[in-house]
């Protein structure tokens, strides 16, 4: 009696068939998953967030001088900062700090005596250009104190202000393609008889376009 082969080869062409197929559909899925795979990569990439531009800030920390970690400081100080450099020109704004290392009668204040003072912008020269506040305090109080705080290891000192404040730089004080101006304190100093410019720190601005302001540290003295 004959075996009939033909059912079983007829299997066999169906069980090839479907292994056929199914690896069709792997292939096909795993090269969905990679296509997918590199569009996110690109997405991710288009909306990489850009590397933020550095802080404007000056006045803060200072670096300890000679072996012995003494630093050379003045009575008063003024300082600035912002977490941008670059502002729409109607809307520069700054924290501002200022005071003085010691206060009342102490050493270094027998002849300074400033019960009320100015805060203004200033050109290179010091002269006024626009005042942003009278002050009707005395310079000298513990209201406008600054504290040392020493970090020897790293061999940085940093000033702590009692006092600090947001002042608007006005468009106004823009009025080049680029140039340099002046945050100034000044007062009458009864004990001398004569208006003296506490302190004051200069900034460098460059104008982009129409609408920005781009503010540095200047130094020009």
């Amino acid at each position: 009696m004959k075996s009939d082969k033909k059912p079983v080869i007829g299997l066999i062409c169906v069980m090839a068939c479907c292994i056929f197929v199914i690896a069709l559909t792997l292939g096909l899925l795993a090269s969905v998953h990679v296509a997918g795979s590199a569009a996110d990569s690109t997405a991710d990439a288009d909306t990489e967030t850009p590397a933020s531009e550095p802080e404007l800030e000056w006045g803060y920390k200072f670096q300890l001088n000679g072996v012995s970690g003494r630093e050379q400081r003045w009575l008063t100080s003024i300082a600035y900062k912002s977490d941008k450099r670059t502002f729409n020109i109607d809307e520069v704004k700054l924290t501002l700090s200022f005071g003085s290392l010691r206060s009342g009668k102490d050493v270094g204040f027998d002849d300074f005596d400033i019960p009320e003072f100015k805060i203004y912008y200033a050109d290179k020269s010091r002269n006024n250009l626009y005042t942003v506040r009278n002050v009707q305090e005395d310079f000298t109080s513990e209201e406008f104190g600054i504290n040392i705080i020493y970090d020897v290891p790293n061999n940085l000192y940093y000033y702590e202000f009692n006092h600090s404040e947001e002042i608007t730089i006005p468009k106004e004080i823009f009025t080049q393609s680029e140039g340099i101006f002046t945050i100034t304190i000044g007062g009458m100093n009864y004990a001398w008889g004569e208006y003296v410019i506490i302190d004051g720190t200069d900034l460098e601005y460059r104008l982009v376009g129409d609408n920005e302001v781009v503010l540095s540290p200047a130094w020009v003295y």
